[in-house]
């Protein structure tokens, strides 16, 4: 993953991808400090996870910009193509959708449970 600070990353995870800023890498602990921007879950290819969603209608997007940010391990993390990020900035800027609360934190817990031991260097 390219450590550029103020980049767009993203999390894969069983058809959901959670976007966000990546603020910080703590290389110590190979963690990274995330700024959340949305989640999506939209029907995409298996083998083809970057590939950029084309049916805005069809996809959810959660809007999670005034979500906490949060530390996660940097291998779950990936850079975020430009296909993806300008479309997801823009279809964010003119949706009306509300704000679901617990949706990042569903997303974080599925991914905990599903891979425990990418969270070992958490505990320091």
């Amino acid at each position: 993953m390219n450590d550029n600070v103020r980049s767009i990353c993203c999390i894969d995870h069983l058809g959901q991808r959670l976007y966000a800023e990546l603020i910080q890498v703590v290389e110590d602990r190979q963690m990274a400090w995330l700024r959340p921007l949305a989640l999506l879950d939209a029907p995409y290819p298996t083998n083809a996870s970057t590939e950029a969603v084309s049916d805005w209608d069809s996809a959810a997007v959660y809007d999670l910009q005034d979500e906490a940010d949060l530390l996660c391990p940097k291998a779950l993390i990936r850079r975020a193509l430009d296909t993806e990020v300008i479309p997801l900035l823009s279809h964010l800027a003119r949706s009306s959708k509300p704000r679901r609360r617990g949706r990042l934190r569903q997303f974080l817990e599925q991914v905990y449970a599903d891979t425990p031991e990418r969270f070992n260097a958490l505990k320091g």
